[in-house]
């Protein structure tokens, strides 16, 4: 079985996330915070809604990167310790 993608790299999530933004410009021309009349303004609010999904983009990917990482540094650390009995204490003067 191959390995799962990070959720970042499938086409899903950006399919997802061009349909988000699509909805996202969409309702911002219909509120009419974005102006359709002046093309300077809609390429400004595109450019806008680029940056900020990139940046929500990076952000997510940079912390789900870091705590991955961290995981795996506490599991190797954990799996480098002896083993031990876990909670279970036993009599060495009685074996049990």
């Amino acid at each position: 079985m191959k390995p799962l993608s990070p959720g970042f790299l499938t086409s899903e999530f950006w399919v997802k996330l061009a349909a988000l933004s699509g909805a996202i410009i969409t309702f911002l021309i219909s509120t009419n915070v974005i102006k359709t009349s002046d093309p300077n303004s809609l390429i400004q609010a595109l450019s806008n809604v680029l940056i900020g999904v990139g940046t929500i983009v990076g952000l997510i990917w940079g912390s789900t990167s870091y705590a991955n990482n961290r995981t795996k540094l506490k599991m190797a650390a954990v799996q480098s310790l002896p083993a031990t009995h876990g909670s279970v204490v036993i009599d060495t003067r009685t074996g049990r």
